[in-house]
C-alpha cells in the first residue's frame, strides 16, 4: 500500500514538473507566449498627408478612438429595425462560417437575415461597390479623401462570438466599428518567415491554420520570440492594420457590425502637393466620393482662412481669397471674387456672429448646398 502511494506521489510530481517546463503560452490563447506592445490611440482623424506619413508609409497601426459616432449613420447601423426597414428587400452576400475563412458565399435579403442571425451560425460579408446602401450608409473618413484610394469596402454584420485566424491582406486595412467590440492582435510583417503559413493558390495574402485558441508551442516554438501589438477596439472606434501585417480578430457574443476599408496605399499620394493645405471633412459620403473632385479651390480656400484654428473671421477668409489671385487678374474680377466671398462667408455664418466654425462648415456640407458657383472662375497661381 505504501509503495503504491510512493509511486502515485512520483508520478503526480513528474507531471507537475512537465507542465511547469511547457514555453510560455503553450495550449493557450494566441498571444498569451509575452505581453502585447500597446497601439496608438487618438481622437481624432488626421488628414490624408498625415496619415500617410505617420501611419501608413512607415507602416504603423493605429486606433481612432470615438471616431465614428460622429458620422451621420452612427444609430442607424446599430438598429435592426431601421435596416429592415430600408433595406429589407435587398439582397447581401451571407456566409456560413464565423471565422474568416469564406466559404460559399450565398445571397441571403437583409430581412431574413435579422430574423436569423442571432440564432444561426451566420455571417453577414458583402463587398459594396453601388447602390442604395453603399450611396446612403457608407461614410469615408478624413485620411482617405486626397486620393481615390480605396480598393474595396466590405460589411461585416454578425451576433458575435466570432474569430478569424492569423493571417494578411495584400492592402491596407481600416476597420470601422458601428456595434460590438473585438479583441485586435498584430503582427509585424517582418516577421513572416518565422510564422507558420498556409500555401495559398493565390500568393496575394498568407493565412496560418494553427489554432488560435491552443497555439502548441512545442510545435510552432518561433512564435515564442515573435513580438505582438494589442488593444480592445468599442463601438465608435476605427483601428487602421498597415500593408500585409498579421492579424487575428475576436469578437465576444452579441450584435457586431462594422464597415471595412481595404487601400491602396503602397505609394506616395499622386495629388499630394495638392492635398497639402486643404481643408478636408471628417468624412464623405461615399458617393460625393467617387464624383467629387480630389481636391476644391474651396476646401484649399476654407484651409488657408481658418489656418488650423477652429473659427475664423470675414477678413481672414478674404485674405486667403485675395492670396489665390493671378497676377494678371483685372481690378473688376478681384472686386467680383470679394462680394462672392462675403456672401459666401454669410451663407456658412449661419448665427450671425461674424466668427464662421469648423462644425458650421460642416452643417454647410452636409446639407448638400452648393458652393460651385462663388468661385466660378478664379485660378490658383500654380495653375496659370
Amino acid at each position: 500500500m505504501n509503495k503504491c502511494m510512493i509511486i502515485i506521489f512520483c508520478v503526480v510530481q513528474v507531471a507537475v514538473v512537465a507542465v511547469a517546463d511547457d514555453p510560455p503560452g503553450h495550449m493557450q490563447p494566441i498571444g498569451s507566449h509575452m505581453p502585447p506592445m500597446p497601439i496608438e490611440e487618438r481622437e481624432d482623424l488626421p488628414n490624408p498627408i498625415e496619415f500617410y506619413d505617420k501611419y501608413a508609409k512607415p507602416g504603423k497601426p493605429v486606433v481612432f478612438k470615438g471616431v465614428v459616432k460622429t458620422f451621420p449613420n452612427f444609430n442607424n447601423l446599430r438598429n435592426d429595425s431601421y435596416l429592415r426597414e430600408l433595406y429589407g428587400d435587398t439582397a447581401f452576400n451571407t456566409d456560413k462560417l464565423k471565422e474568416e475563412v469564406i466559404d460559399k458565399p450565398f445571397p441571403m435579403k437583409m430581412s431574413e437575415f435579422l430574423s436569423v442571425y442571432e440564432k444561426e451560425d451566420v455571417y453577414l460579408i458583402d463587398p459594396l461597390f453601388d447602390g442604395p446602401f453603399a450611396n446612403t450608409e457608407v461614410f469615408v473618413p478624413k485620411p482617405l479623401l486626397c486620393e481615390k484610394v480605396l480598393n474595396m469596402i466590405v460589411i461585416w454584420f454578425s451576433s458575435g462570438n466570432s474569430k478569424s485566424l492569423l493571417h494578411n491582406d495584400a492592402y491596407d486595412n481600416l476597420n470601422c466599428l458601428y456595434d460590438g467590440s473585438k479583441d485586435l492582435l498584430l503582427i509585424d510583417q517582418k516577421y513572416e518567415n518565422s510564422l507558420p503559413l498556409d500555401v495559398l493558390p493565390d500568393q496575394v495574402s498568407n493565412m496560418s491554420s494553427l489554432d488560435v485558441e491552443k497555439v502548441d508551442m512545442y510545435k510552432y516554438g518561433k512564435l515564442s520570440n515573435i513580438p505582438w501589438y494589442g488593444a480592445t477596439v468599442e463601438a465608435g472606434d476605427c483601428f487602421y492594420i498597415p500593408f500585409r501585417w498579421f492579424h487575428q480578430l475576436k469578437g465576444p457574443k452579441g450584435r457586431n457590425f462594422a464597415i471595412n476599408y481595404w487601400l491602396n496605399m503602397k505609394n506616395d499620394p499622386t495629388f499630394r502637393e495638392d492635398c497639402i493645405g486643404v481643408f478636408f471633412p471628417e468624412y464623405k459620403t461615399y458617393s460625393q466620393y467617387r464624383t467629387d473632385p480630389v481636391v476644391s479651390l474651396e476646401n484649399k480656400i476654407l484651409h488657408n482662412a481658418f489656418n488650423g484654428s477652429s473659427n475664423t473671421t470675414k477678413s481672414n477668409l478674404m485674405s486667403a481669397v485675395i492670396a489665390l489671385f493671378p497676377d494678371n487678374l483685372e481690378q473688376y474680377d478681384k472686386i467680383d471674387h470679394l462680394k462672392q466671398a462675403q456672401r459666401y462667408f454669410h451663407l456658412l455664418d449661419t448665427d450671425g456672429d461674424g466668427v464662421l466654425t469648423i462644425p458650421e462648415v460642416k452643417y454647410f456640407k452636409e446639407s448638400g448646398a452648393s458652393s460651385e458657383n462663388f468661385f466660378p472662375s478664379l485660378s490658383r497661381k500654380d495653375e496659370l
